[in-house]
């Protein structure tokens, strides 16, 4: 996708060449999200897929997730949102940012 490049097999992310270091819990999340590319993900699906815990309405780690993969290597250019926030629908991964 882009500069970014997920293998899956080996648990390996790198940005633009660059090997990016996640832990097991962002790496599975990061992949999640790459999975579904392009379409926007509730809040619900996003944390029981990836922690098998539903979502509840108060608890805020798929948003504190975002923000710590926002935080990663080449995405703080503000213009461009390479995880976007559909507001009451959840969160969209954007293909063509990267």
């Amino acid at each position: 996708m882009g500069n970014l490049s997920i293998n899956q097999p080996a648990q390996q992310t790198t940005l633009s060449a660059i090997k990016v270091v996640l832990t097991t819990s962002k790496y599975k999340f990061l992949s999640f999200l790459a999975n579904y590319t392009g379409k926007v993900v509730s809040h619900d699906h996003i944390q029981y897929a990836v922690r098998e815990i539903k979502f509840d309405g108060l608890y805020r780690w798929v948003e504190n997730r975002i923000s710590r993969l926002r935080k990663k290597p080449n995405d703080a250019t503000r213009h461009q949102q390479k995880n976007r926030t559909i507001w009451g629908k959840g969160f969209l991964f954007v293909k063509d940012s990267w």
